[in-house]
């Protein structure tokens, strides 16, 4: 029935949301753990943990995504997902989403939609292999063809720091996403009606202006079913 979310899709969207739960609870433990690590002096390992953190917050994303996929009809198959987030390549091109725009995705956003899709995919790849990088180095002796080296000298307190810095973000951020998967769960039915009535023109949109437009009035059609301000 058009608006009415079955009892099987609630089920998942429930469990999906208690999993992000735990998933949040773990990597806020990472980065409690990272600054210990960190205090003491041993960046390399601190370095490591906030990126396995930052990693854990890329399964909050994608499972954000699929509850809302879940709510507006799309079957999904959920096993397959956390097969794929078990990839640190995967969950690495998740993240790489929430970093800003490069200024030549920016430029296409506006109107070229497959030249920012473009854009979007070469920013994936740099954001894996800047972080991978980082990550493997704060580990593993490496060798750059030349010489090795430690991790002791590879990664050092400017990484860890940034690390720290990036982590804080994106611990920030699903916080905010498992906010609304709790609001999914309390009102699946008027998740659903907001994408049958705004999806579509969302989607359709033709520039910039006219897709604000219907974000703002699809906003405040949410803060209304749900009697709180969209976070």
């Amino acid at each position: 029935m058009d608006g009415v979310v079955s009892s099987d899709v609630k089920d998942k969207i429930s469990r999906i949301r208690d999993g992000c739960k735990l998933i949040l609870d773990n990597a806020s433990s990472l980065y409690d753990e990272a600054q210990i690590l960190g205090q003491a002096g041993a960046f390399q390992r601190c370095t490591f943990l906030h990126l396995i953190s930052i990693e854990e917050c890329a399964k909050i994303d994608s499972l954000g995504a699929a509850a809302k996929g879940l709510i507006i009809g799309f079957d999904l198959d959920l096993d397959r997902l956390h097969k794929n987030l078990t990839r640190h390549e995967i969950k690495n091109h998740i993240n790489s989403w929430n970093f800003p725009f490069t200024a030549e995705e920016a430029d296409h956003s506006a109107g070229d939609r497959d030249a920012a899709r473009v854009a979007a995919n070469k920013l994936k790849g740099e954001y894996h292999k800047l972080v991978n990088g980082i990550k493997n180095n704060s580990l593993y002796v490496d060798f750059d063809g030349v010489e090795y080296r430690r991790p002791l000298e590879s990664v050092g307190e400017s990484a860890a720091l940034w690390c720290r810095d990036v982590n804080g973000e994106f611990l920030r951020r699903s916080e905010l996403f498992l906010r609304l998967l709790d609001r999914m769960v309390e009102v699946p039915d008027g998740y659903k009606r907001l994408w049958d009535v705004w999806g579509g023109r969302i989607v359709g949109s033709k520039d910039g202006e006219e897709l604000r437009g219907h974000l703002s009035a699809m906003q405040g059609d949410y803060a209304s079913f749900t009697g709180q301000a969209s976070p």
